[in-house]
């Protein structure tokens, strides 16, 4: 067997089902394998970015590795930034590249790169094949890597010579690392001390919960014990019910917020998150002197990272909040939980009227979304708006971007309809967004997505407005906002060139726009394959908060 179909038969019998790339000539041999070969199906994109995107996507929603097959060197290049996302995320990605052939190496021909030297910041391990005897155990590692605590992507390039190799052996190469090794128990006995002495204790979660399917073991522990629950100041994935009595909001995303918001609590209780991860620099402690971490993740190097703990305990996060429980079973039950055990509040509703049109969106779409649906976010500007007023009850319907890198939500929803088929995915992205990856509106057309694209067009970087306001300096002085403005794309005609259905609504005050937007998304959601939908907004420029 060749190296191309050994490398096909093997990525097979480890589970994997779907690849996605944009080819280029090293990787013909896969291409030619593909043509009589079974069970993996090629999903072309026209950009990197929308193949990192839909990789992430399809991995974080099936609990699976997800697979990218990228040309060498512009290829990787043009992916990297949202494989930067994918980083921060703790996604299990393997990044496969084509590579010359290695008898080529030393004259650096074209297209050559040491793509191993400058990938490996991102990525948890990378290496290049060299002899073709090779590429099974470098299959195996890399997927014990993507998947082993922390989870993360992983880059292997395999040369020319090696995918044409005429003998190459075929081995089971399949993930053989367990996600749930056991907590210590001492850990966790200590962690309960601390926690029953505690005064007024609170607890932090992160998107690791969601990593870890832990999402109703902490609503048991919350609910037994009566406890606040907040979430990160970046959540991306559902970990807690939005309406749930002791739901908190996320914690803010500057040092000094986050400070004022743990100031009241002796204990704060961290699962699954680094603790605390900020937006920029303003010179405060988040920890207030008188708080003490106690902190339950999936892995040793998230524990006491950025700041000291009282108790920090890694390992399985189910068993661990089960056994955590079971042990602060002797607190007085809280009078903010029913005696019945009930969760008070859970069903979505649509909040109150609010003077934002950013709220106002979010509601309408509150009004339209069912349990069950999906919600994939990266609305940066109308982020608080959408995951504040939105709301979320059940795990697995919500994702959203991760790392800063922009471009991911579009293509990341396609990857998530691709893993949950038959589910209704509704993506909300700003104008900015969608234009670095409008190539996948091509790949959503080819591949008849089901996915509905909410697009929040204020015609430019809003973001960047509120930075520059927050800045107070020229710019917010004159009121001119330089490099930030986006006028003149026509994103009805640019989607149906690529053959994605649009509609148009315009919000704003003295319009009647939201029954017409609900109408509109009632529609999208229910009409099959991919629709985009143009939110045309006039929003104030506020600073940065």
């Amino acid at each position: 067997m060749n190296g191309a179909r050994a490398l096909l038969s093997m990525l097979r019998a480890a589970g994997v089902d779907r690849l996605f790339g944009n080819p280029g000539t090293t990787e013909v041999p896969l291409l030619d394998e593909l043509a009589s070969f079974e069970g993996l199906k090629y999903h072309l994109v026209l950009q990197e970015g929308v193949a990192v995107g839909m990789a992430d996507g399809y991995a974080q929603a099936g609990g699976r590795v997800g697979v990218l097959s990228l040309h060498v060197t512009g290829g990787v290049a043009n992916a990297l930034g949202l494989l930067y996302n994918v980083s921060r995320a703790g996604t299990p990605l393997l990044v496969l590249s084509g590579q010359q052939d290695t008898r080529l190496a030393l004259q650096e021909p074209f297209l050559y790169s040491d793509m191993v030297r400058w990938v490996r910041p991102l990525v948890k391990w990378a290496h290049e094949v060299v002899h073709p005897e090779d590429l099974p155990r470098a299959l195996r590692r890399a997927f014990a890597e993507a998947v082993a605590p922390p989870s993360g992507p992983v880059f292997l390039a395999v040369p020319l010579d090696v995918l044409g190799a005429e003998t190459v052996p075929v081995e089971d190469v399949g993930p053989a690392v367990s996600l749930r090794g056991g907590a210590d128990p001492a850990g966790l006995s200590a962690a309960a001390e601390v926690l029953r002495a505690a005064r007024a204790p609170l607890i932090v979660a992160g998107d690791r919960v969601a990593h870890a399917g832990a999402e109703a073991e902490l609503l048991a522990l919350a609910e037994a014990t009566g406890w606040p629950v907040a979430l990160e100041p970046y959540p991306t994935r559902f970990v807690f019910p939005t309406r749930h009595p002791q739901a908190r909001s996320a914690l803010p995303r500057f040092a000094a917020g986050v400070h004022a918001a743990l100031e009241p609590h002796d204990v704060v209780l961290v699962i699954g998150l680094t603790p605390f991860e900020h937006f920029l620099y303003d010179g405060a402690s988040p920890v207030p002197p008188g708080t003490r971490l106690v902190h339950l993740d999936l892995a040793p190097a998230f524990i006491g990272r950025n700041h000291p703990v009282a108790v920090g305990v890694s390992g399985d996060l189910r068993g661990a909040l089960a056994a955590l429980r079971g042990d602060l079973g002797r607190l007085p039950a809280s009078r903010d939980v029913p005696g019945d055990g009930s969760v008070r509040g859970e069903v979505p509703s649509v909040s109150p009227p609010s003077e934002d049109l950013y709220a106002q969106v979010a509601d309408t779409i509150a009004a339209v979304l069912e349990p069950d649906d999906i919600l994939v976010e990266e609305a940066i500007s109308a982020r608080t708006a959408i995951l504040s007023r939105i709301p979320r009850s059940r795990p697995g319907t919500l994702f959203g971007e991760k790392g800063g890198t922009i471009g991911w939500g579009f293509p990341a929803a396609l990857g998530i309809s691709l893993a949950r088929p038959g589910a209704r995915v509704l993506a909300v992205t700003g104008d900015g967004g969608l234009l670095m990856e409008a190539q996948g509106l091509w790949t959503a057309a080819r591949d008849g997505l089901a996915v509905v694209v909410v697009v929040l067009n204020n015609r430019g970087y809003t973001i960047l407005k509120q930075g520059l306001a927050a800045f107070r300096g020229e710019a917010a002085r004159r009121g001119v906002y330089p490099g930030t403005d986006v006028p003149g794309v026509d994103l009805l005609n640019l989607a149906r060139s690529f053959g994605v259905r649009g509609e148009r609504v315009a919000a704003g005050p003295g319009r009647t726009w939201a029954s017409e937007l609900q109408e509109v998304l009632r529609r999208a959601l229910g009409g099959g394959g991919p629709v985009l939908v143009d939110v045309m907004l006039d929003v104030p420029v506020e600073p940065l908060g």
